[in-house]
């Protein structure tokens, strides 16, 4: 094993979620994944495996860190990002090219109240239960996509300057799952593939589109990929019809 690994390798053990029986450094190819789309993308990597034999391993972290971690040198072949200004700052630094920058899901923001009963809300009760929510949890915004959107959410409703001093962070939006679920919070902002994937109790409320800056997750092949096969057939096969429909069934749209 290259000595360079090590550092990633640790990384991937100690705090990100393996979802493939192959060890890192013995994977075809290594794809850096945002937290809210885990899940998602072990379903993908178990249907690219099947289909053309090559290895996948994921390592999950916040779309902030990962790219921080592409930046130093760690060798993922693509990354998923849970934003779209990430991959174009690689792309800018010109450690991907333009053309190997795409749109592979768009997300969707909940707002969940797991001590309600379960019902799915309109956005007036939504917003007076916010209000009257003595904590709420949402994911780091200057990492987290998805806590970027809860922010603008909570501006465009006018009632960020109340609820600010009950905000509760999670780093990433799984910890915001976390701390929702835990039941020790009024309202968990959380990805809307969460919410379908956990089959939550509670009240639950789809943010509106209009109320925050577009989620667009987009992927990259990092330059160097260029010359790995299992790699460059992954980023293709992000935009196939098996793929999209995988997408899609996990709760998020694809682009045209």
């Amino acid at each position: 094993m290259p000595a360079n690994l090590f550092p990633y390798i640790a990384i991937i053990m100690s705090v990100t979620l393996p979802v493939t029986k192959v060890a890192a450094a013995e994977a075809d190819v290594m794809i850096a994944v945002a937290t809210n789309f885990v899940s998602s993308a072990e379903s993908l990597t178990k249907d690219f495996e099947a289909r053309f034999g090559w290895r996948a391993s994921l390592v999950a972290g916040s779309s902030g860190k990962l790219y921080a971690q592409l930046q130093q040198g760690a060798p993922f072949d693509v990354f998923l990002s849970a934003d779209a200004v990430r991959p174009q700052r690689l792309v800018d630094a010109g450690l991907v090219a333009d053309k190997n920058h795409q749109t592979y899901a768009i997300g969707s923001l909940v707002a969940w109240f797991p001590n309600h009963p379960t019902e799915q809300l309109q956005r007036v009760e939504a917003v007076s239960l916010i209000l009257a929510s003595s904590r709420i949890a949402h994911a780091n915004e200057a990492v987290a996509p998805y806590g970027a959107a809860t922010i603008d959410t909570l501006k465009s409703l006018a009632v960020y300057a109340q609820v600010k001093p009950r905000l509760v962070r999670g780093e990433n939006i799984g910890q915001t799952y976390s701390l929702a679920s835990s039941g020790n919070v009024g309202v968990g902002f959380i990805a809307l593939a969460q919410h379908l994937k956990q089959q939550h109790k509670g009240g639950f409320w789809i943010v509106g589109e209009s109320l925050h800056t577009p989620i667009r997750q987009n992927a990259v092949l990092m330059n160097r990929a260029a010359n790995n096969p299992a790699a460059i057939k992954f980023f293709a096969y992000l935009r196939s019809n098996a793929a999209q429909q995988i997408i899609r069934d996990a709760g998020y749209q694809v682009p045209p």
